[in-house]
């Protein structure tokens, strides 16, 4: 996809345990930046956390678009993406 001379992906993978800046921060700051370009980019979290509702929760108040638990079955991953 490109925008405003922006080359973006089609999804964005991101784990919600990282050094430095947590995946819910990187969330908010790409949904910050991109969508006031008006790109609507589907963002599907990863994570380990529990509680996990409450770690999804989360995640979709911060702008995620979908949620999966780890460990993950691959299958599921990739109809997600």
């Amino acid at each position: 996809r490109r925008s405003q001379n922006l080359s973006l992906p089609d999804t964005v993978l991101l784990d919600i345990q990282m050094p430095g800046m947590s995946g819910f921060e990187v969330c908010e700051e790409m949904r910050q930046r991109f969508e006031a370009n008006h790109c609507k980019m589907p963002i599907v979290m990863i994570s380990a956390k529990v509680p996990q509702d409450q770690t999804a929760l989360k995640g979709f108040r911060t702008g995620m678009t979908d949620f999966v638990p780890k460990p993950f079955n691959t299958e599921v991953l990739r109809k997600k993406m």
